[in-house]
């Protein structure tokens, strides 16, 4: 029976972190930085796991749909705009207030490129979807700082 080759990536860390419990503390935080189109493929729930999503396309999407169904004419369009804005604004301002959250986020950790994932507010992995994936790096890591440092 062959399996498919991400089959066996799973396995194989299913197996490894079985035998060799993962080196972060009691409690690890994950923030998982992408857009609509790279979400991780995978987010565990485990005690004493935190996995947050912070979505940079956000922004983009409120702006699509505030936009749509607006007439070509731009003062028929601003008016419609305006109106909707005054009728809306609280919850239109909370939702822009979590949609940019993510920016400013990626701003604080100097993020450079996405997909990121960072781990414990220090560590960042860049290109990686998979939040398993990056969990079995991020432990990899953290046994070569061990070694390296003792």
């Amino acid at each position: 029976m062959k399996l498919s080759r991400r089959i066996r990536w799973f396995l194989f860390t299913a197996l490894y972190l079985a035998v060799n419990p993962p080196l972060w503390a009691e409690t690890l935080t994950v923030e998982a930085f992408t857009d609509s189109g790279q979400l991780p493929i995978s987010v565990l729930q485990k005690p004493g796991l935190t996995v947050t999503l912070y979505d940079l396309s956000a922004p983009k999407h409120i702006e699509q749909e505030l936009s749509a169904g607006l007439s070509t004419n731009p003062e028929a369009a601003a008016k419609v705009a305006s109106q909707f804005i005054q009728a809306n604004q609280e919850a239109l301002a909370q939702r822009l207030m979590m949609a940019y959250q993510s920016h400013t986020k990626a701003m604080d950790y100097g993020l450079t490129h996405y997909p990121a994932l960072v781990f414990n507010g220090q560590a960042i992995i860049y290109g990686v979807t998979d939040v398993l994936d990056g969990l079995n790096r991020y432990q990899i890591w953290l046994e070569t700082q061990s070694r390296c440092c003792e």
